[in-house]
Parts: structure tokens; C-alpha cells; sequence
């Protein structure tokens, strides 16, 4: 039997994998398309963040938005005067009617009253009362924050449902990085600037009810406006409160001693209420009546030397429309004139025609660019009769920013005056 040699099998089964050699153009290709497609990946996801991330952040954080608008009762006329009726004038014969003897308390009785009187109505005027601090930070070269704040008292004016708004001066809010509004609960809370008006002087800051505790909206309070342009007022007892002598939470009382004078601001003449009271030279605060009620805001610039010291209010009146429109965030409307009245001397003796007579055009402003110029008397804005520089500014306030007006203004040419129209556009005061 032959005997045969067995096989080897592995001889012929034997596997080798060769490696592919590399495509360096392929490999750059393949990277070029996924770093082209990582870029668009990027670009299509940044743009959708843009648009998309607004939408789900209210969403899921709605932004409250005020319930109510803010609206303060107009007055009837622009000035109220106050006359006496003929039937008032006349004597009635009436019976005599029998005298009946009351007996009265002692001085000393008289006067503790009046003083408990006069010091419950400070404390419930305080409730209304917050101080506002326009607190800033800067970093010095030794690279260390510093921090500063300017400090003044404000007045709630409103509640829009959302937000209380707190009336205050503009200049403590100048440069500020954060607002802190305290409460009469000494509570402190967040705040931001609803609007402002630079020519008044004037800010609302607005602040979060949900900021605040339920027994800080229980104790706070709305204050209540009245008119002031009553010239029965003169001899009426008020209060200056805030901070008429330098100290916060300070108060003062005295006399009314006139009421009339005009301050000339741009688009609006303020009456200015006169008292016989004497504090720091920059106060800030209100005046009220002994009813709490909100006559006026303190007022700083128009003291002369002599009288550097003398409390002095802005009547609420003329306020009470520029006030409503901060309140409620809506843009303070321009034209830019200074104006006085032309009194009946003035109109009799140089046949100067009744209207707003212009003092002053204010630089680039709607007033400059239509071409009113010093001297013009304004008899008409619209289809409303101009009889006063009060009047004009009461008509302005109804207006809003990008209303088209026409004014037909009186302007002297030859020693007469001629009647002329004008087209103009109030602009955004900011």
C-alpha cells in the first residue's frame, strides 16, 4: 500500500489584504464638505435662534403688560377763575334766628388738636411717598468699583394694574446703572424708567407689584391730584413734603402767598406757586393742601438770590397731561417755541394781536425748520382758536409725535401784521 504525503492546505488558502493606498485630493474634498456643512449647520441654527428665542422666551416668561391705562381727570378749562355770581352779590332779608351759645375748648386744647391733625395728615401722606436712588458704579485705575447714588423723593401717581409708577425729579436718574425705589415700609425694590420728559424735568419709574410684598401694597397708596390753578389758594395753609430742608421724609408747613407768576419752559408755561416757607436752595418733594391732595412739585430754578431759600412749586395742572404721557410710555411730542401772553396794554397800545406770542425758537427743532421766528403770534393750531401761550401748550399736549399740524401765526411786516400758514410735524423729544 502507498503510503502518500498528506497536503497542506494552508498553502493555497492563504489570504492577504492589501491596503488601498490613500487619495489625498479625496480626503481634502470630504473635509472641505464637512467644514462647508458645519458652517451652514451654524449659520441655519444661529438664525433660527434669533427669531425662534424671542417667541419661546415669552412663552415660557410672558412679560406682564399693564391692565389699565393710565388717565387722570382733565380739567374743564386750562385756568379755572373763580367769579362771583350776582344772585351772591344780593342781601336776603331773613328772620333772626335764635343765638345759640356753644362753648369753646381753650386754646391750648385747640392747638394739640390741630398739631395731632396735621401730623396724621404727614403720615398718610407718606404712604404715598417713595425715595428713588439712581445708583451708578465706574472702576478706578487701582481697578476697585466704585459706586455713587443720587437720591430724591417721588410720589405714586398711578397703579396700571402691573406696576406701581412713582413721579420723580430726572436728575437723580442721570447716568444711574440701576434704580432703587424705597417704600414706605422701608421695602426695596427694583425699578426702570417708564418715561421722562428733559424740558419738565421730570421721570415715572415703574415697579413690579410682583416685586412686592402684599403688606407693601396694602400700606402704599395712590396720591390724589387736585387743580391748582385756583388763585382762591393764596392764604391756604399747605404742606411741603419729600425733601424741602435737605433731609429725606422731611416736612413743612406754611402759607400759599401767590399763585400766577409764570415760568417760561418750551411748549409750556407753568404756573408757579409761591410759598412763604424756607428750606435748602435745591429741594425736591410736593406740595400738598391739608386734604393730602397734590398740588404741586417742588421747584428749584427760579429763586433769585435774595430768595435763593424760598419754597416754590410747579402747579400739577400743567403737569397732570405730561405726566399721564410718561406714564403710560408714550413719546413726549415737540415743537419748540418759548411763549408769554399778550396782555390788553400790549394789544391796546400797539395793536399787538391776542394769541401765543413767541419769545424764543428752540435750535432744530419743528418750530425752527417750519420758519417761526420771535415775534410770531400763534392764533391758531388746527381748527383751535389760540388766545394765550396757556392755551397753546394745553392743545400741544393732545398731540402726538408725527402729527401733521397747521398754525396760522400773525407776523408783523410793515408795522402791520399779516396773517400767514405754516405746516409742521411734531417730532420725538428724545
Amino acid at each position: 500500500m502507498d503510503e502518500r504525503t498528506p497536503i497542506n492546505t494552508s498553502d493555497f488558502l492563504e489570504e492577504r489584504i492589501k491596503t488601498r493606498p490613500r487619495n489625498r485630493r479625496r480626503i481634502m474634498r470630504r473635509a472641505l464638505e464637512v467644514a462647508v456643512l458645519a458652517v451652514l449647520f451654524g449659520l441655519i441654527a444661529c438664525v433660527t435662534m434669533v427669531f425662534v428665542s424671542p417667541i419661546l422666551e415669552e412663552k415660557l416668561f410672558p412679560t406682564p403688560t399693564p391692565t389699565n391705562q393710565v388717565k387722570f381727570p382733565e380739567e374743564s378749562a386750562p385756568y379755572i377763575k373763580e367769579e362771583v355770581r350776582p344772585e351772591d352779590m344780593l342781601l336776603v332779608d331773613e328772620e333772626p334766628k335764635p343765638s345759640i351759645v356753644i362753648e369753646e375748648p381753650d386754646t391750648e386744647t385747640l392747638l394739640r388738636d390741630m398739631i395731632y391733625l396735621l401730623k396724621q395728615n404727614a403720615e398718610n401722606c407718606k404712604r404715598w411717598l417713595a425715595q428713588v436712588d439712581g445708583v451708578s458704579s465706574s472702576v478706578s485705575w487701582l481697578e476697585s468699583t466704585n459706586t455713587s447714588s443720587n437720591s430724591a423723593m417721588g410720589a405714586i401717581v398711578a397703579d396700571n394694574g402691573t406696576e406701581l409708577l412713582v413721579l420723580v425729579e430726572r436728575d437723580c436718574l442721570l447716568n444711574a446703572d440701576k434704580i432703587k425705589v424705597t417704600f414706605v415700609d422701608s421695602m426695596v425694590a427694583d425699578g426702570y424708567v417708564k418715561g421722562e420728559d428733559a424740558d419738565a424735568g421730570l421721570a415715572v419709574v415703574a415697579v413690579s407689584k410682583e416685586l412686592l410684598s402684599e403688606e407693601t401694597l396694602e400700606q402704599c397708596k395712590v396720591v390724589e391730584m387736585t387743580s391748582s390753578n385756583n388763585k382762591a389758594l393764596v392764604g391756604s395753609t399747605v404742606m411741603a413734603i419729600g425733601n424741602p430742608n435737605g433731609v429725606n421724609g422731611s416736612v413743612m408747613y406754611g402759607f400759599i402767598t401767590a399763585n400766577g407768576v409764570e415760568v417760561n419752559s418750551w411748549d409750556a408755561n407753568y404756573r408757579l406757586i409761591t410759598t412763604d416757607m424756607y428750606g435748602v436752595s435745591n429741594p425736591n418733594g410736593f406740595l400738598v393742601n391739608l386734604q393730602g391732595q397734590l398740588l404741586g412739585v417742588l421747584y428749584q430754578n427760579n429763586n433769585s438770590a435774595q430768595d435763593s431759600n424760598l419754597i416754590t412749586a410747579l402747579g400739577i395742572s400743567e403737569l397732570k397731561k405730561r405726566v399721564e404721557r410718561m406714564s403710560n410710555a408714550e413719546a413726549v411730542a415737540v415743537f419748540g417755541v418759548k411763549g408769554t401772553e399778550v396782555t390788553e396794554q400790549a394789544h391796546g397800545e400797539h395793536g399787538i394781536p391776542y394769541g401765543a406770542y413767541v419769545l424764543g425758537v428752540k435750535l432744530e427743532s419743528p418750530a425752527m425748520r417750519a420758519g417761526i421766528q420771535a415775534g410770531d403770534i400763534i392764533i391758531k393750531v388746527g381748527d383751535k382758536d389760540i388766545s394765550s401761550m396757556t392755551s397753546l401748550s394745553y392743545h400741544l399736549q393732545q398731540l402726538n409725535v408725527g402729527e401733521s399740524i397747521e398754525l396760522v401765526i400773525m407776523r408783523q411786516s410793515q408795522g402791520t401784521y399779516k396773517e400767514s400758514s405754516l405746516n409742521i410735524v411734531l417730532e420725538n423729544q428724545n
